[in-house]
């Protein structure tokens, strides 16, 4: 997002018309939330894997 974020700004130096504030607010304004929202769920999963494996312990890589 920080890099969305910088190269928004650096075109809207240029570009400052009614399109640039509906591009702005149709598409890059909703996209912080998701982007937050995504990065937690990720965490949350990474969290339960880690937790997966630690309750597998030495059973890790054995089948039956």
């Amino acid at each position: 997002m920080k890099d969305l974020n910088a190269a928004n700004s650096r075109i809207a130096s240029q570009w400052q018309d009614a399109k640039a504030g509906e591009i702005e607010k149709a598409f890059l304004e909703p996209l912080e939330p998701c982007i937050r929202s995504t990065v937690s769920a990720i965490a949350d999963l990474a969290e339960v894997l880690a937790q997966a494996e630690r309750a597998c312990g030495s059973d890790r890589g054995q089948i039956g």
